[in-house]
């Protein structure tokens, strides 16, 4: 799993983090699912139930916090420079397969009881005057909103198996349109499986999103990559293309 890890000066003290990104995998999400004990009186103990399984986070808090190396009760819902902005390109769903843990000392007070901060630590790190760097290679670097953007568009694109790909038929190569490092191998698939709707070769299509708009007729999928399955098998990948023959 894909790692984003980050420090925060604030002030006189310092707040490492780092998020972990759970992708999307075969027909569902892998990000960890909530656990209740549920009383069952027609079995011999209690019945796990897991909830959220559906919705990756959910609603549940992105950060679970760590006080002198010490576990608390205290989470964090999120951070401004982790939400989605109104013009992102990345897809929602992806702000909801990250999850993060945040490290904190004793500059920070917290509780008698020792369960929660006596200031809240959200306000303190939304400030402006915080300063946020953010370790790339081995180095930490300044501009965490681009760097957090960067890192959740990659895990999209390199993790996330959406796309369910019908019925391989062969393994062909490619000489225009591509690098010369991806001439070979690219499987052939006759449909795809996408956000619950099924393409298939020879379905009549019209395309939304080209310049200009084109009509035509679905030839074939393809997907980069050699897979390790039989002929009329099908296989997940992150993404893929189509061919069509234009009206």
């Amino acid at each position: 799993t894909s790692t984003f890890e980050f420090k925060a000066d604030v002030g006189n003290a310092v707040v490492e983090g780092i998020l972990r990104y759970h992708p999307f995998l075969y027909d569902e999400e892998t990000y960890p699912a909530d656990s209740i004990n549920v009383d069952n009186d027609n079995s011999q103990g209690d019945e796990i139930v897991e909830i959220d399984k559906l919705l990756g986070r959910g609603n549940r808090p992105i950060f679970e916090c760590y006080w002198n190396g010490r576990l608390i009760p205290y989470t964090l819902q999120s951070l401004d420079w982790c939400m989605r902005k109104p013009n992102s390109t990345i897809p929602p769903e992806c702000f909801s397969r990250f999850s993060g843990v945040l490290w904190t000392n004793t500059s920070f007070e917290v509780t008698q009881n020792k369960l929660t901060f006596q200031d809240a630590l959200d306000k303190k790190l939304n400030e402006p005057k915080v300063a946020y760097t953010v370790l790339v290679g081995n180095q930490y670097r300044r501009g965490i909103d681009d760097l957090f953007k960067k890192w959740l568009d990659e895990c999209h694109n390199n993790y996330d198996k959406e796309i369910k790909f019908l019925e391989f038929q062969e393994l062909i190569r490619r000489e225009e349109g591509v690098a010369k490092n991806k001439c070979y191998p690219w499987s052939v698939f006759n449909g795809v499986e996408f956000s619950n709707q099924i393409f298939k070769c020879g379905q009549k299509i019209k395309t939304t999103k080209t310049a200009p708009i084109m009509i035509g007729t679905i030839t074939r999928f393809l997907c980069w990559g050699s897979f390790d399955v039989k002929k009329d098998q099908n296989v997940f990948g992150t993404s893929g293309y189509f061919e069509m023959e234009r009206e």
